[in-house]
């Protein structure tokens, strides 16, 4: 990875039109993302929300196991770890 000092960022942002468009439409998409989240979790189940959360994992990290636990995944879709095991036990 690179870093580079917030000022040095916002400098070179200052500078390069380009770089200001590349992280404006980085900050459009990562809301777009926010956005379908949260009308997904009105409109969806428990249980697509759950399938959706997996498969989103998958294609992101590339790769087919992952280590989280039925709590940590529960915490993330605002539901009880019981009744996301049950959940799960069914898919």
């Amino acid at each position: 990875f690179f870093r580079i000092d917030l000022n040095h960022l916002e400098e070179a942002k200052s500078i390069s039109l380009t770089l200001r468009h590349l992280f404006a439409r980085y900050a459009d998409c990562l809301m777009a993302q926010v956005f379908q989240s949260v009308a997904c979790g009105a409109a969806h189940s428990i249980e697509q929300r759950t399938a959706r959360w997996l498969l989103a994992a998958v294609e992101r990290t590339g790769v087919d196991a992952m280590t989280v636990t039925q709590e940590q995944l529960a915490v993330m879709l605002g539901v009880g770890r019981s009744y996301l095991s049950r959940v799960i036990r069914d898919l």
